[in-house]
């Protein structure tokens, strides 16, 4: 297991579409707390993700980098309930939270990278399930700085060329392949 160290979070939210009304109240809440964060311009996703990870990794005094979707009413306790993860394990290098697919039935965007680098959908969260091979999508996230190393530039972007019929795969699930597969 990995020494304990100091555990320094920056906020970004990537501007990248209209920040609901029912949103707000959560965005105050957390913003009254003190937690730096990572000044952006609206962009597309991938742009911005890229853009705020550049900024993040420019400034070493931060251990890690906590990206929270502006369109999710996370509860006001995201940051502290992420990194209390990480103080627990510090080998965990990229820790998210409870996310599901934002069209219906609402599935956990959660899915198991299989050893031929296949993804397979999980239907429910079961406690202890997610492991070293979880493909997340990043709702809400909180990503070590070693991480964003490991995985280098450009770390969010679209790859559409090698999909088999039926995968639709998202720029954080392709992260996150990438993460595990480095």
């Amino acid at each position: 297991m990995a020494e304990k160290r100091k555990l320094s979070p920056v906020i970004f939210v990537p501007l990248e579409r209209n920040l609901p009304t029912q949103t707000f109240r959560f965005w105050a809440a957390l913003f009254q707390q003190g937690w730096p964060y990572i000044h952006q311009t609206y962009d597309q996703a991938d742009v911005a993700l890229n853009q705020g990870i550049y900024h993040f990794l420019s400034d070493t005094k931060f251990s890690h980098m906590v990206v929270l979707g502006m369109d999710h009413a996370h509860p006001p306790t995201v940051v502290h309930r992420l990194m209390r993860h990480i103080a627990d394990d510090p080998d965990k290098q990229i820790v998210g939270g409870r996310n599901v697919i934002r069209v219906p039935p609402f599935k956990p965007a959660l899915y198991w990278l299989g050893d031929e680098g296949d993804m397979y959908g999980i239907e429910e969260l079961t406690p202890g399930l997610v492991g070293p091979r979880a493909v997340i999508g990043m709702g809400c996230v909180a990503i070590s700085r070693e991480a964003l190393e490991t995985v280098g530039f450009p770390w969010f972007y679209n790859d559409w060329s090698d999909l088999k019929p039926g995968q639709f795969p998202s720029m954080d699930t392709q992260f996150c392949r990438r993460a595990i597969l480095k």
